[in-house]
């Protein structure tokens, strides 16, 4: 049953994450549980307990965020051929990136993993865009 524990993490006031052998296989323990240091003890017994510093993605998606704005912004004003063909295709790398992200993360619930079909919508203007500027040529 230990075998499938790859990794046992403690992260400082959030408690431990612990991940099986498998992607899918991750479970979170907060520190407000009873006997907590007894389970710390019996946790470090099957695998050494790691810590790990809660990772920021503020910044991240910060850039992120802007960077595809601007893009979106860049692609939807301008006439320029070349402007349009090089946002165009950036827009839809980032766009479907993260759609396919968020359809496979295991965190993220059913009912927005469905909403993420309308980036379809997003990526097909795009698309639509960019060939009229290729007809137009």
């Amino acid at each position: 049953m230990f075998k499938e524990i790859a990794t046992i993490h403690e992260i400082p006031g959030y408690g431990w994450v612990i991940r099986g052998i498998h992607r899918q296989q991750i479970l979170a323990l907060p520190p407000t549980l009873e006997r907590f240091d007894e389970l710390r003890a019996q946790l470090n017994a099957i695998r050494p307990i790691e810590p790990q510093r809660p990772k920021s993605s503020l910044p991240v998606l910060i850039a992120s965020s802007l960077g595809t704005v601007l893009f979106r912004v860049a692609f939807y004003r301008s006439d320029s051929f070349s402007v349009v063909m090089v946002s165009g295709s950036i827009l839809i790398v980032v766009l479907t990136a993260c759609g396919i992200q968020i359809y496979r993360s295991v965190h993220i619930d059913r009912r927005l993993k469905r909403s993420v079909w309308s980036l379809i919508l997003v990526v097909l203007s795009v698309v639509g865009k960019m060939w009229f500027m290729l007809q137009r040529g």
